[in-house]
């Protein structure tokens, strides 16, 4: 009988690392989809203003899109058309 505490007692060691563990590849998972977001995935964008799609490496427009680099050019959008 004592085998069988010793064994519950090292099963229920692990066990406050499993929601740790979830919490983890949930944020993982978030992280990945932001990081796919516009332009890579046109799909996923993570902010849309006046037509634009604005994701982490760039932004959309229509069915263009800006080259993928950190940052926005914003010089770009305020030229008179």
């Amino acid at each position: 009988m004592e085998n069988c505490v010793d064994s519950f007692e090292a099963v229920k060691m692990l066990r406050p690392a499993t929601p740790l563990t979830i919490l983890l590849f949930l944020a993982f998972v978030l992280l990945l989809i932001s990081v796919i977001s516009t332009p890579i995935v046109k799909q996923i964008p993570l902010a849309s203003f006046d037509g634009r799609d604005f994701g982490v490496f760039g932004t959309c427009k229509g069915g263009e899109c800006s080259p993928i680099e950190i940052g926005y050019d914003t010089c770009e959008w305020t030229k008179d058309d």
